[in-house]
């Protein structure tokens, strides 16, 4: 039996120096990673389809940012977001809007959850704007995260899991639905149910 199939898989194109805006100083080695998606045979890649997505991975800190991060003057430099940052945002508000309205209180939640995980204080008034960013655009948080998940490296992909874990137990209720859920969060990253568990013992510990 011939088995086909698709993956995406990360290639560095070049290394350089930048300016980092989570290490907030220049010198900081990068990797820009270009992800492709190929068709694959019996699991391995076979023929490049296209260019899923490009970044830039610090090679310190970790964060991944847009390509754009090295022509940025030094004006622009902390206008940049690292891209794990833009998503755990993302899939944390779309959890929640899953269930309708998503309240102040709600919003609270996420801010401590946020930063806890990135170490950066969000207002409740720029979450706002995300929710409102959200419900223009993509309403589901797996059709969310296919479309994003090639921007994202490890250290990405497990902040994603944490802080979808934390959202879905932040009412001390971790039902069924949202461990399936969670479940399926890690599969759309490319993450084994092991690694998954993994994360999360992690965090249980820390």
């Amino acid at each position: 039996m011939i088995i086909f199939g698709a993956k995406v898989v990360t290639s560095t194109q070049a290394k350089g120096t930048f300016y980092c805006p989570g290490c907030d100083r220049e010198g900081v080695e990068y990797k820009q990673q270009r992800c492709r998606r190929f068709v694959t045979l019996y699991y391995l890649p076979l023929i490049p389809i296209k260019t899923v997505a490009e970044y830039i991975e610090c090679q310190v800190c970790q964060n991944t940012y847009q390509p754009a991060v090295l022509k940025a003057s030094a004006a622009d430099h902390r206008a940049f977001e690292a891209e794990f940052q833009l998503v755990i945002k993302r899939v944390m508000i779309l959890m929640l809007l899953a269930d309708g309205v998503v309240a102040d209180a709600e919003l609270e939640v996420i801010r401590r959850i946020y930063l806890r995980l990135s170490e950066i204080d969000i207002s409740i008034e720029d979450l706002r704007l995300e929710v409102e960013a959200a419900r223009q655009g993509v309403s589901d948080v797996l059709v969310y995260l296919e479309r994003n998940a090639p921007i994202l490296n490890e250290r990405g992909k497990e902040l994603v899991i944490k802080s979808a874990f934390l959202v879905a137990a932040a009412d001390d209720q971790f039902q069924d639905k949202e461990r399936q859920l969670l479940a399926d969060i890690g599969k759309t990253l490319d993450l084994s149910n092991a690694q998954v568990q993994a994360i999360l013992g992690h965090l249980n510990r820390g």
